[in-house]
């Protein structure tokens, strides 16, 4: 049996597959469950004083499907809780 090198378009078809394959799999089992926290600190011009150095949490895309309770969104709300936000 002789071996065939595989043409460069049948390379960069298997290329495609594996790629889009990652990228469903990666939106589906990945990405809902990451939890990022970043921090900012805003500066913003006539901001009054008694707001001047409080915490704002803002929570977004979590992506779970309306009236889902699971344990990825008790987890979170119990994460955003234990940083003690003042907003």
């Amino acid at each position: 049996m002789q071996f065939q090198t595989p043409t460069r378009n049948k390379i960069n078809k298997q290329s495609q597959i594996i790629m889009t394959t990652f990228s469903k799999i990666s939106s589906r089992l990945i990405e809902p469950i990451q939890l990022e926290i970043t921090e900012h600190n805003v500066f913003m011009p006539g901001l009054p004083e008694s707001f001047i150095g409080r915490k704002v949490v803002q929570i977004s895309d979590l992506h779970r499907g309306c009236g889902n309770t699971d344990v990825l969104i008790l987890k979170t709300v119990e994460t955003v809780n234990d940083l003690d936000a003042d907003y």
